[in-house]
């Protein structure tokens, strides 16, 4: 659930935080200065980026500078040492490591055999109404009704909850118990 802003006003936010963090894949980033950007927490930043995204902020971050490495090496021919350097990596066998295991094979090898390797892509996010589709909407007013609601608690830990909340609903309607309110 994401908290108490507009939907749209997340994804303007978030997609400030992307430009920050393209801007600055090439030096160190904080999960604080990137949520700041945001304006936001760093705790409410990581939970919608990763509701909307599918991808923690690290994991993201990582994806790209080894990504835009990937270029480097194999389009302008860098030594391993000196993209690993550049894309914030302590050591060429950690930077390696990493790339090892993004992309399946050694930084030396895709560099020498000019390997094509599958770009991780910027993320753009997009509102909900972003192709141009006009609502049509009406407001009416309708006069005061009654509204009248059926619960029961549902533990979400063991995701039991995923076929016993449907197996309530089928259950209050094989009752009939909607239909006696009146």
């Amino acid at each position: 659930m994401i908290p108490l802003v507009r939907q749209d006003t997340w994804i303007t936010r978030l997609n400030h935080s992307l430009d920050q963090i393209e801007a600055n894949l090439h030096r160190p980033l904080g999960l604080a200065e990137i949520a700041a950007s945001a304006y936001t927490s760093s705790f409410h930043f990581q939970r919608v980026f990763q509701s909307l995204t599918g991808f923690t902020v690290g994991s993201y971050i990582r994806s790209r500078r080894l990504s835009l490495a990937a270029v480097e090496l194999i389009e302008n021919r860098r030594q391993v040492g000196e993209v690993a350097l550049e894309f914030g990596y302590e050591s060429p066998e950690s930077f390696s490591r990493a790339f090892r295991k993004q992309y399946g094979i050694s930084p030396s090898l895709a560099r020498s055999q000019r390997v094509h390797l599958s770009p991780f892509p910027r993320l753009v996010l997009t509102h909900p109404n972003s192709e141009g589709i006009i609502m049509k909407y009406e407001i009416i007013e309708k006069p005061a009704f009654r509204v009248i609601g059926v619960t029961r608690h549902f533990k979400t830990v063991d995701e039991n909850h995923l076929s016993q909340i449907p197996a309530f609903w089928d259950e209050v309607i094989q009752s009939g118990e909607l239909g006696k309110i009146s």
